[in-house]
């Protein structure tokens, strides 16, 4: 099978196909959804995948953003979605699929790549480490009423608060610099 980026007119069929391998029918959202900048139509040379003659075997996504620290800046490669469609598991298609991402990111000189995973134990052959976990908190049930300082209204985020919260984003000094259009997708 041959390993190679998604096509333009492919993109909604693969990102259902990574959706479906991703999470349960009954999920209140979409993986485009919740992951709204990598999965993108026009991020289509960052999915990847395999196609037999069921169509998509296994697929992943991948985004290069330049991490900025104090000590300078550098280029990352995310890399998320992984899938295997159940019939196929088993067989190597994910390895041989990682191998050639990774080795065109090497080429194009990306020096590290950050797979998200709730399984990093299937990883760890491949060269990644665990490097912490991602926690979210949902505040909509939370009573914080009188835990506020004085003059301090807590409300629903809103769009006019996107840019106060880009800029906000944009002064922490370890950071995934954003590229025009990300905070609109994200926020």
């Amino acid at each position: 099978m041959e390993i190679r980026t998604v096509r333009p007119h492919e993109v909604q069929d693969f990102l259902r196909f990574l959706d479906t391998g991703m999470r349960p029918e009954s999920a209140p959202t979409r993986a485009w959804e919740d992951f709204p900048v990598i999965l993108a139509a026009d991020n289509a040379d960052g999915l990847w995948g395999m196609q037999d003659a069921r169509g998509w075997a296994a697929g992943l996504a991948v985004l290069v953003r330049t991490y900025t620290t104090p000590a300078g800046d550098l280029p990352v490669a995310g890399i998320g979605s992984v899938v295997t469609r159940t019939d196929r598991r088993g067989e190597g298609l994910s390895r041989r699929l990682q191998e050639t991402v990774l080795g065109r990111l090497a080429g194009a000189g990306v020096p590290l790549a950050v797979l998200w995973s709730d399984q990093p134990e299937i990883y760890a052959g491949r060269g990644f480490v665990s490097a912490g976990w991602e926690y979210h908190a949902d505040l909509v049930p939370a009573d914080l009423t009188g835990l506020q300082p004085p003059d301090v209204e807590i409300r629903p985020f809103s769009a006019v608060d996107a840019l106060a919260v880009g800029m906000l984003y944009g002064r922490h000094p370890l950071r995934t610099v954003r590229e025009p259009g990300d905070d609109a997708r994200l926020y």
